[in-house]
């Protein structure tokens, strides 16, 4: 998947295009498991770092009215950067709400 998504906190760039590789670990009937590996392609730095999100759905429950989805975040590192505490902050704050819709 891939789209556009505006940057705050950020000198120099107001956009930047994301791609999700979407990867399902493992389907049950009582769980499905789904990494997501979410790569920013215009932020300053941005070959220094990406995105991990693990989603764990749980089997349904109340007679297949509704499940449980537990979402685990992380910004994994591959090179060195001066900028990885402020890169990190903004990169959470933008899965935070990037999530937030996704689950709307």
């Amino acid at each position: 998947m891939k789209y556009v998504t505006p940057v705050e906190g950020l000198p120099f760039c107001k956009q930047t295009r994301v791609e999700i590789n979407w990867k399902i670990l493992e389907k049950s009937e009582q769980q499905l498991v789904i990494r997501m590996r979410s790569d920013c392609k215009d932020s300053p730095n941005c070959d220094t770092f990406y995105l991990e999100e693990i989603i764990i759905v749980l089997g349904m429950i109340n007679d297949d009215s509704c499940c449980i989805a537990v979402r685990y975040m992380n910004v994994e590192f591959v090179k060195f950067t001066f900028f990885k505490s402020i890169m990190s902050k903004l990169s959470k704050d933008g899965l935070v709400d990037y999530s937030k819709k996704w689950y709307e």
